[in-house]
């Protein structure tokens, strides 16, 4: 005997264990086939029932299929309906048993009980092919004018299904579904205007033929503004929201890019916008679907502004989501209606403090799109204020956007250098290294001479106050060790209160030992970078030209540099030193510390023009080099294509270099990840202008002095024995100086050691003698050897060596080879 499905259901639910479900679904599934293959008429709803309960469980069903069929084919009602609810869940459109419900469904659709012709037509909406829907298509278009409303309903929405599945039969059902329009039935309106806008979005030739019903959707939705109270249709104080919604969508698709079309629809929207109440998420739909619709349309000005002042008043509503809703359309407009959306100027600045992070990003990108030569001062300050509680990841591109801000816009240049110190102050650490660089070549320039003695106060005291923003950090110490003579004189402070609070006090006169002392103490911090502490040691040397009473305590603290374990501050501190005990030209120490030469703002915003295209072409594919074999007579490449050239050439002369050691495999060493070029290149590369001149210096046999620095490279790495290449350029012609830096992490010491080098033909190579041969374990000491080389053919192909390593470690003999490539171009 079938069980009834509630008991199916309680069964499956007293299980324990899914062994014990699955026994219950087995036995269950047994007594329905013998049922199936019994033709047991009476309960085979009941039992096609339980078996889409099954299916829902994970449980195979599909014996069930033909009996849906045959459920179909049934003249009750009650099998009807549960025959079609398991086609359209257990049947897919693929399956070949759909094809045998094609006459079952003709005929139900012309059945003259209307609920089972509504069967009929979900069932052909939800699970059917292409063929049935081109054969029942016309049935379902007779429908279209059946005088029951809910069989025209039903066909209407069994429309779309057919314009998605049969293109090419859009233009047989566009004349009945626009003769709908004309229905009273609110519930067969929507689904036509739904229809409508299906065919508007995915069927765009048909736009210019659905045009001709503007004024009939101008009608129906007039009477539905204007209608009274009806309480079947009534949402919150306003009629068939839905509908009015559905309408507004079609006319705006009907209405973008066409003036008479817009034209006809301008008086409602206007009136929808004007009287619509938006205390009630039902009008605030009617009211957001309208603004885009108006912004859509080839509409009046006006009508563009009351649209704007309406998503002005979402800014306002308590409700998160319609306020962004609000910012985000205001953002599509903001380039076209710049006048009236900066009207709501404080409300969206306003949003820059709500508590929702989503509220504040919007509100963020809308606040920069509003910024013009007129708001750039006021905007500007209320986003210093959002970059105090911004996220780091937001820091770095608040701070690039607002440099280019800052240059795009600025007033004067006190107010310019003041916000990019403003910048540096609040987010130091985040900001691109470009944005301190700027600064520090605004201070420079002469247009900068009257308020720079503000300027360098006011960078002091917030150095004082924190020394944990690198980007002040770097732009007050370079400041001071160019200008610090005038720390020792009073200031007047801006008058500005974006930067400091309105007060007009005057800054106090600085002595030699402040200044001096607070370099000393950011020279100890331990976040201090190598870079930092290049800037601060060129700081001291410049200082002791402003400074003639401290120059001896200056010599002896950049002194104290020579010991430091890196060799590029070495290198300086030893020079630096050697310049200021100098004693045969006292007269020209002014000259060589003289403050260095700033390129204009044209040459700036040159800089940030190239610097944006080398990092667009940098992320460009690579293309192909027919030319990588070629030797001497290789040409010049672009710019974009140098990263390759270095490739090519390297790639061109590994044979050469193979043979040099003999055998051996060769194992390309990679390259360290290049470092910012400021931080090593502390004199010259702050600019990126001509380096000034170098001091000559009669026991530098490599003409080190004043050379241009390159990042650091790592030439080999393995087995705990590091090799580190410092690049430099000489004072001759095409010379390169490297500094090789030898290092052992391992715990024993290794001695013997021995490093040779070779390179190709059109380079020179000449070796000094390392400073030892052997290294201490736990990188406790290190070794040193300079190489002079000469490339014939400087910027057309690089740099390459082959190295040969060996040394004893633990009583073994280790000996190495390795290819070094990956030295700039221009070395």
């Amino acid at each position: 005997m079938s069980i009834k499905l509630r008991e199916l259901i309680r069964n499956v639910r007293a299980c324990k264990t899914a062994a014990e479900e699955r026994a219950v679904i087995a036995k269950e599934c047994a007594l329905i086939r013998t049922s199936f293959k019994d033709e047991d008429s009476v309960f085979r709803h009941r039992n096609v029932a339980k078996v889409l309960f099954i299916h829902m469980l994970g449980y195979p069903s599909h014996f069930g299929q033909m009996e849906c069929l045959k459920l179909i084919a049934s003249a009750r009602f009650l099998d009807k309906r549960i025959g079609y609810l398991a086609l359209s869940i257990l049947v897919d459109e693929k399956s070949e048993v759909l094809t045998l419900v094609t006459n079952s469904l003709s005929s139900d659709l012309s059945h003259r009980n209307p609920y089972i012709q509504g069967l009929a037509l979900s069932a052909l909406g939800n699970i059917s092919n292409t063929d049935m829907l081109r054969d029942l298509s016309s049935v379902v278009l007779k429908l279209f004018s059946e005088t029951n409303v809910y069989v025209r309903k039903k066909a209407a929405l069994c429309g779309v299904q057919i314009f998605k599945k049969v293109p090419d039969m859009v233009e047989d059902f566009v004349g009945p579904t626009v003769s709908l329009l004309g229905d009273r039935n609110h519930a067969v309106l929507l689904t036509a205007v739904s229809l409508l806008i299906d065919i508007a979005m995915n069927h765009p030739s048909f736009i210019k033929k659905l045009r001709k019903a503007v004024p009939q959707l101008v009608k129906v939705l007039k009477s539905l503004v204007l209608s009274g109270y009806a309480p079947e249709y009534d949402v919150n104080g306003i009629t068939d929201p839905f509908l009015q919604v559905s309408l507004i969508e079609l006319l705006g698709l009907l209405g973008e890019g066409h003036a008479g079309a817009s034209e006809q629809m301008n008086d409602i929207l206007a009136q929808i916008s004007t009287n619509t109440e938006g205390n009630r998420n039902s009008g605030n739909a009617i009211l957001y679907e309208s603004v885009r619709t108006i912004l859509k349309m080839d509409c009046e000005d006006g009508l563009r502004v009351l649209a704007i002042n309406t998503l002005g008043r979402f800014l306002t509503n308590r409700d998160n989501n319609i306020r962004y809703v609000a910012l985000e359309t205001l953002q599509i407009v903001v380039n076209v209606e710049n006048d009236a959306v900066q009207r709501h100027r404080e409300t969206i600045v306003e949003c820059l403090r709500d508590p929702d992070v989503s509220i504040r990003v919007r509100a963020l990108d809308l606040v920069f799109a509003l910024i013009s030569r007129d708001s750039i001062e006021e905007l500007s300050r209320e986003l210093l204020n959002y970059l105090v509680i911004a996220t780091s990841e937001q820091k770095k591109d608040l701070c690039s956007r607002l440099s280019q801000l800052a240059f795009k816009f600025y007033t004067d240049k006190a107010w310019q250098v003041n916000m990019l110190t403003s910048m540096m102050c609040i987010a130091g650490r985040e900001a691109p290294n470009d944005t301190w660089e700027t600064l520090v070549s605004l201070i420079g320039q002469p247009e900068s001479e009257y308020f720079r003695p503000q300027i360098l106060h006011r960078l002091f005291e917030s150095l004082s106050e924190d020394a944990s923003q690198t980007g002040l950090v770097n732009a007050a110490v370079w400041s001071i060790g160019e200008f610090g003579a005038l720390l020792l004189n009073g200031a007047p402070r801006s008058s500005d209160s974006t930067f400091n609070g309105g007060s007009m006090d005057e800054y106090e006169g600085k002595t030699e030992d402040e200044v001096i002392s607070l370099l000393l103490s950011i020279r100890t911090r331990h976040d201090i970078t190598v870079g930092g502490k290049g800037l601060i040691l060129t700081s001291f040397v410049k200082l002791a030209s402003r400074f003639p009473d401290s120059h001896s305590r200056l010599a002896a603290i950049v002194n104290t540099y020579s010991t430091s374990m890196s060799l590029e501050l070495q290198t300086r501190a030893c020079e630096y030193f050697a310049l200021l005990n100098d004693p045969s030209d006292r007269s020209l120490l002014n000259d060589w510390l003289a403050p260095m030469p700033v390129p204009t703002d044209e040459e700036m915003e040159e800089r940030r023009v190239t610097a944006h295209h080398q990092v667009a072409e940098g992320s460009d594919s690579e293309e192909d080099d027919d030319d990588q074999g070629s030797d001497s007579e290789e040409e010049e490449k672009p710019k974009k294509k140098s990263s390759k050239v270095a490739a090519s050439a390297a790639s061109s002369n590994l044979l050469d270099l193979d043979d040099i050691f003999g055998g051996g495999s060769s194992v390309p060493s990679n390259p360290a990840p290049p470092q910012s070029s400021n931080q090593l290149d502390l004199l010259s590369g702050i600019f990126g202008g001509t380096p000034p001149p170098a001091a000559p210096q009669s026991d530098d046999p490599f003409g080190m002095f004043g050379g241009e620095s390159f990042p650091e490279m790592n030439a080999y790495n393995k087995n705990g024995l590091s090799v580190k290449f410092q690049l430099q350029r000489g004072s001759g012609d095409k010379q390169s100086i490297v500094t090789a830096y030898y290092s052992n992490s391992n715990g024993e010491e290794i001695s013997n050691f021995v490093f040779q080098a070779a390179v190709p033909k059109f380079i020179s190579l000449k070796m000094d003698t390392p400073t030892g041969n052997s290294l201490p374990p736990f990188n406790a000491g290190t070794a040193t050897q300079k190489i002079l080389l000469v490339n014939s053919m400087q910027g057309t192909k690089p740099i390459v060596m082959k190295v040969k390593i060996v040394y004893s470690i633990g009583g073994q003999t280790v000996e190495d080879q390795a290819t070094v490539s990956g030295f700039p171009v221009n070395l």
